[in-house]
């Protein structure tokens, strides 16, 4: 195999324009629109939208002088980074720990070998990835995290998996095979973010259904879609945006505490004892319904959802914009400069 260079700028030229944030999250939605997707696709299906955005929009999301940047340059966060390689993950800190070489070149060896690399959080490191998750959790309603995957051709990337979030994928160089298994053991459509991943709980039935994502493309999963990847042959890099939606069961939780701050009552203990009985049971039971009628009273959807508005768009870009395009007009300029 060839040997694989972070420090390589070919594989994506950063290139053309800036591309407008906002206008490249309501891509992601597919062709329908976001309000199509939010009500026809979204938490229901999994969906592939080719050419959803312009391989040039694709392409300067994010490219390798970015993530070497990520990995090595000035506030560099290694321990985001870890190596999948013949089954395992392994932080990449840990591997580059007293290696005496940079964590690129690290990195850079065991992509060598058909391991993917991923990056955790890449939007923490990246202003232009900030940006646009700030953008893409605006138009989506839901806080965002990105991921960045790294893996060299004909190399497997993660086994069948789920998620507890949903995601859209973003292919932003070469392509990569994507494994679509609709039906699995022990099936749990949205889990909870707290159900922990166990490979021999939850297997798929049959061999699923296949998609070859080029640049340009997106893949959105919905939590609980399980899923798996194989690289072509050529190399490939995707952004993953993981989306956490609030919950009905989240909100209730949150009114309830609520509710619970300023009420003593719902904070005494439930009349329960280890003997129980029909009447005990019933006693409990009624005293439920009464704290659910005195919920349904006092909830206050209107302002519960504007806390979670603001509290969303505090990640989003606010304001005119003028100050950030500049910077992101400056950084652009100065990594296209180097990249010559």
């Amino acid at each position: 195999m060839t040997p694989v260079s972070l420090g390589v700028t070919g594989l994506m030229a950063f290139g053309g324009t800036q591309p407008d944030l906002r206008r490249i999250a309501a891509k992601l939605a597919g062709p329908g629109g976001v309000a199509a997707f939010d009500a026809e696709i979204r938490e229901a299906e999994s969906a592939v939208f080719p050419d959803a955005l312009s391989p040039e929009d694709a392409q300067s999301l994010f490219d390798l002088v970015r993530l070497e940047a990520a990995l090595c340059g000035p506030g560099a966060a290694v321990a985001q980074a870890d190596i999948f390689s013949g089954g395992h993950l392994v932080r990449l800190s840990d591997i580059h720990h007293r290696s005496g070489r940079s964590p690129a070149a690290v990195a850079a060896e065991h992509l060598a070998k058909g391991a993917t690399l991923r990056f955790r959080d890449i939007e923490r490191f990246d202003p232009g990835l900030a940006g646009l998750a700030g953008a893409v959790a605006e138009t989506f309603a839901a806080p965002v995290q990105i991921n960045v995957y790294l893996t060299p051709p004909h190399q497997e990337g993660f086994p069948p998996h789920f998620d507890n979030t949903d995601v859209f994928i973003v292919q932003v160089a070469g392509s990569k095979q994507w494994t679509l298994h609709t039906d699995y053991t022990n099936k749990a459509p949205l889990p909870d973010p707290d159900i922990p991943w166990d490979p021999e709980r939850y297997k798929p039935i049959g061999p699923g259904e296949t998609h070859t994502l080029q640049v340009g493309d997106v893949l959105y999963v919905p939590r609980g879609g399980m899923h798996s990847a194989r690289c072509t042959d050529t190399e490939s890099m995707h952004l993953t945006f993981s989306l956490a939606p609030l919950s009905m069961a989240a909100l209730l939780e949150r009114e309830i505490r609520r509710l619970a701050a300023g009420e003593a009552a719902l904070r005494c203990r439930v009349p329960w004892s280890t003997g129980g009985g029909p009447e005990e049971a019933e006693t409990v039971r009624q005293a439920l319904r009464q704290w659910l009628d005195v919920l349904a009273e006092r909830i206050d959807p209107a302002g519960m959802i504007a806390e979670e508005r603001e509290r969303l768009l505090q990640q989003a870009p606010q304001g005119s914009g003028a100050i950030r395009k500049m910077m992101a007009s400056l950084t652009w300029e100065a990594r296209k400069g180097g990249a010559q």
